[in-house]
């Protein structure tokens, strides 16, 4: 059970997998481009810990579902 990020880094290691692999770089750049597109440079913490909040919920409700 090999997940899809991890499978690219082994056999498609260049900057970009690398970039778009790792959940909090990659984050940051939506929330940049997020931020961008709203005009709100301010609100680019929020966007960003609001999305690592909801992958965070995602990524428990997958752990208690595979414990059950």
């Amino acid at each position: 059970g090999m997940s899809y990020s991890d499978y690219m880094l082994m056999y498609h290691g260049n900057f970009i997998v690398k970039l778009l692999s790792c959940r909090y770089c990659f984050g940051v750049w939506l929330a940049l481009a997020a931020s961008c597109l709203i005009r709100e440079p301010d609100s680019l913490a929020l966007i960003y810990f609001g999305g690592q909040t909801i992958c965070s919920a995602f990524d428990w409700l997958e752990r208690k579902m595979n414990d059950d």
